[in-house]
């Protein structure tokens, strides 16, 4: 446009005290809405963009990943998690029978020692993906250790926290055995600690549970915010749901004072490709169903959908937003499902906007909700549109909207 904030006043300098107060009653008022405007277009056509990069083949990938445009609409940290996971040059991880061995569990830690033949014991991060073996048989089927191969390979590529995909890197996958060398019928993946941390880390549940002096700012609130929300969103970008969104499989690592962040996205026991068969387990447990959508709780019948992954980032972002764990909120033991995500509904309605503020509130309500989308969709264009359109709204009615708090201390 040409002008500037300064470049304006120096026109004012010389006008009328009439001219002076028209503008600053009327004229200002108009421009700053103009800009406003602009801006929010910018920002819906960049996040339109984005989602239609996220179903583009691996050919078109690779012809655009490095193209200088990408940079200059921000699109670029989506357009190469792309490309690091489904590229040509995407790494994998091994699944190791033999040669490393895990130290003890010890309670209360998620880190163990692994030693492994030729090198020096390491601490890394474990987690673990069970099964059951078909009858008679005494090794995985083949179905699933094409299952864990595939998420070991998502989950190991290094690059892939500056596209916004914060998991911690997996190092190999190991099928565990017991002291007496019996396999456990579980593979255990093995994650290397965020450079310069080999303590313990704390999770999202410990922290808003635990009334340290280390709160974090409001600035830092909407921080984690987002980068949970990010995350969420790159992992379906890629078509791949986690299952298990809530508080405990969100870890901080790092000193108490900047712990905030290195934040990493865990819990990865029940994900899946979306086109995957949908496993149907049950887990009447009330610290973990209250991040559940009804639909999901009790004996499941309905298929898992991203939607249900983001009605758990829903409830999540509430206790970010008051920094307290939404289980204490009042008795939901004595609830049905549906009375509850009512009343988390309202609790999000009636006290997050005095510390979010409206914006954070829209997002939160949308992703409890579940009004990305029109129910239509699916029926009409299939689950390729569905996911699309669940995609570019996610975009605009959450992250839009958090994003803007950031910058807040």
């Amino acid at each position: 446009m040409g002008w500037t904030w300064t470049s304006m006043l120096w026109l004012q300098l010389g006008a009328s005290w009439k001219a002076k107060a028209a503008w600053g009653l009327f004229k200002k008022k108009n421009i700053e809405v103009a800009v406003q405007r602009l801006e929010e277009w910018n920002n819906k056509l960049q996040n339109f963009l984005l989602c239609g990069l996220c179903f583009l083949d691996d050919k078109k990938l690779m012809e655009l990943r490095d193209g200088t445009t990408m940079e200059k609409l921000r699109l670029a940290p989506g357009l190469r998690l792309r490309a690091i996971i489904t590229g040509a040059n995407a790494s994998t991880v091994d699944i190791v029978e033999d040669g490393m061995v895990l130290s003890p569990p010890v309670a209360n830690s998620c880190l163990r020692t692994v030693n492994h033949t030729g090198g020096k014991p390491e601490t890394v991060y474990v987690e673990y993906k069970p099964y059951k073996p078909r009858r008679g048989a005494t090794q995985p089927s083949d179905a699933m250790i094409r299952r864990v191969r595939a998420l070991g390979n998502l989950l190991c590529q290094p690059s892939a926290s500056d596209a916004g995909f914060h998991t911690l890197s997996c190092r190999c996958i190991i099928k565990e055995k017991d002291h007496n060398g019996r396999a456990l019928n579980r593979y255990a993946f093995l994650f290397r600690l965020p450079d310069g941390n080999s303590g313990e880390p704390i999770s999202l549940s410990a922290a808003i549970t635990i009334h340290h002096s280390h709160r974090p700012t409001l600035g830092q609130r909407f921080q984690i915010a987002k980068t949970l929300a990010t995350t969420v969103f790159q992992l379906h970008s890629v078509g791949w749901l986690h299952k298990s969104i809530r508080s405990e499989n969100i870890l901080f690592f790092g000193a108490p004072g900047q712990m905030y962040s290195q934040q990493y996205l865990v819990g990865f026991e029940f994900s899946r490709d979306e086109n995957d068969t949908s496993t149907m387990e049950q887990d009447d447990a009330l610290e973990r169903n209250i991040y559940r959508h009804p639909d999901r709780q009790g004996p499941p019948d309905t298929r898992f959908s991203v939607l249900h992954d983001i009605y758990s980032l829903g409830v999540i972002l509430l206790e970010i937003g008051l920094w307290r764990p939404v289980i204490g909120f009042e008795a939901f033991a004595d609830m049905d499902p549906d009375t509850v995500k009512e009343r988390l509904r309202e609790h999000a309605n009636a006290r997050l906007p005095h510390y979010m503020g409206r914006k954070y509130t829209r997002a939160v309500l949308e992703c409890l909700d579940q009004t990305l989308v029109d129910g239509d969709v699916v029926a009409l264009g299939g689950l390729e549109r569905f996911r699309e359109s669940v995609q570019i709204a996610f975009c605009e009615k959450v992250l839009g909207e958090i994003e803007g708090g950031v910058a807040l201390e």
